[in-house]
């Protein structure tokens, strides 16, 4: 009788440790009790190095709306993307290119000569960060509400192995969402302040009632660009930031929504989205 016992009691842990959860497996809670570390950091220009350098076509079509709609998606995805799924920079570029070239041989065929034929010109983007009391705010939401959209993890900049790189990102070709090609502007044409979504990314959301009428300037942009607030989770190369750890060169995940003054929703979007699928296992240091 003792025999069978311990057969079925054994055979219960066993089907028991099959049944836990991957990253139950992998991570082990640390003595504060968390599973996982995040840190905030505000975005830099290397994040922006990687993304692509669009072009503002001289022939603008609704065809090249939707070309550009597509390729600029991909720098500033409206849902959070994997960034394992982004096509390489040398492929991005190389389309860009091939865009530029319809484009051009279009408008050059409307003119009778190419010296009087509009030009196309690069349109980088650009990073800022958040106005200080943004910053603020997000450092004090993040801490509380991090925690609860994400089972196991605490924030702690010296701990953490993961890393929420949040700011603005400007430039880019914008796109307007009347249709009417006449209305199209690249950021760096536009005239006057922008209070909807007539520019960029996420084309058709309105900016958020509260955000005060100098959001813009405060962020260090001009009044005359458009932006999104971004959010880009990186991995650290295995060791905590407190002891010598470094982020890894590009991002797990990212996303990006048109406007600013919506940092806190942005980010929100992101532990939503990682409370579905995991973090990223951290690699080995």
């Amino acid at each position: 009788m003792r025999g069978f016992t311990a057969f079925f009691s054994a055979l219960a842990t066993l089907s028991l440790s099959c049944t836990l959860p991957s990253h139950a497996q992998t991570s082990a809670p640390a003595p504060d009790g968390c599973e996982f570390h995040l840190a905030l950091q505000p975005l830099d220009p290397a994040v922006v190095n990687l993304l692509a350098t669009p072009i503002a076509p001289a022939n603008r079509n609704p065809f090249a709306d939707s070309s550009i709609k597509e390729l600029q998606n991909w720098d500033l995805p409206s849902s959070v993307t994997a960034w394992k799924d982004r096509p390489s920079a040398q492929e991005l570029a190389r389309q860009w290119e091939e865009l530029d070239k319809k484009w051009s041989a279009g408008a050059q065929g409307k003119d009778k000569s190419k010296k009087d034929a509009p030009q196309s010109h690069p349109a980088p983007y650009a990073a800022h960060a958040l106005p200080a009391r943004q910053w603020q705010d997000l450092e004090k939401w993040f801490a509380k509400n991090a925690p609860k959209r994400l089972s196991g993890v605490c924030v702690d900049s010296a701990k953490a192995t993961y890393v929420f790189a949040v700011g603005i990102i400007s430039g880019g070709v914008a796109i307007s969402s009347s249709g009417d090609p006449n209305r199209i502007q690249d950021y760096a044409g536009h005239s006057g302040k922008p209070q909807s979504s007539d520019l960029g990314p996420g084309a058709g959301r309105k900016l958020p009632s509260g955000a005060p009428s100098d959001e813009f300037s405060s962020a260090g942009l001009g009044d005359d660009d458009a932006a999104s607030t971004c959010v880009y989770l990186f991995r650290t190369n295995g060791k905590p930031l407190g002891e010598g750890g470094k982020r890894l060169e590009t991002p797990d995940y990212f996303y990006c929504h048109q406007g600013s003054g919506i940092a806190q929703s942005t980010v929100g979007t992101m532990l939503k989205s990682l409370g579905k699928t995991g973090l990223p296992r951290p690699p080995q240091p």
